[in-house]
C-alpha cells in the first residue's frame, strides 16, 4: 500500500476503500468543512481496519469518529478547539504505538500522520 503526501486534515487513503465499495461522505451542513474532511478520513480508514479485521484499530477509530459531530455540529458546536484535537490525537497515537510495537510500521506510519496533523492544528 502506497500513501499520498498528507496535507491539512488530508491524511492520505489508499484503494482498498474503493475496492470494497465504501465512498461514504458527509454531506451535513452544519458539520464545518474541515471537520468533515477528517471524518472522511476517519471513516475510511475504520472501514479499511473492519475489512482487514483490525477489530481493535476498528474500536479505537470509532471513538475518534464520535467526537466530531457531537463537537461540531448542534447548537452547542464548538468546532475543533483543542479539546477535540487533543481527543482524536490521543486515539491516533495509540493506535501508532500500537501497530509500532507489533513491527506494523506501515499502519504506524499512518497514525502518525493523523497526529503529525493534529499537533499542527493545536499550534
Amino acid at each position: 500500500m502506497e500513501f499520498e503526501k498528507p496535507s491539512r486534515y488530508n491524511v492520505a487513503m489508499d484503494d482498498n476503500a474503493q475496492e470494497h465499495g465504501e465512498d461514504e461522505t458527509v454531506s451535513d451542513p452544519e458539520v464545518c468543512p474541515d471537520a468533515t474532511i477528517l471524518l472522511d478520513n476517519l471513516r475510511k480508514d475504520q472501514n479499511n481496519a473492519l475489512a482487514g479485521e483490525r477489530w481493535h484499530e476498528s474500536s479505537q477509530l470509532q471513538q475518534a469518529i464520535v467526537v466530531l459531530p457531537e463537537a461540531t455540529s448542534g447548537p452547542n458546536a464548538e468546532g475543533l478547539l483543542m479539546r477535540v484535537l487533543t481527543l482524536i490525537r490521543n486515539i491516533c497515537q495509540r493506535l501508532q504505538r500500537y501497530h509500532r510495537n507489533r513491527g506494523l510500521d506501515e499502519r504506524a506510519d499512518r497514525f502518525r500522520l493523523y497526529v503529525t496533523d493534529m499537533q499542527s492544528l493545536m499550534r
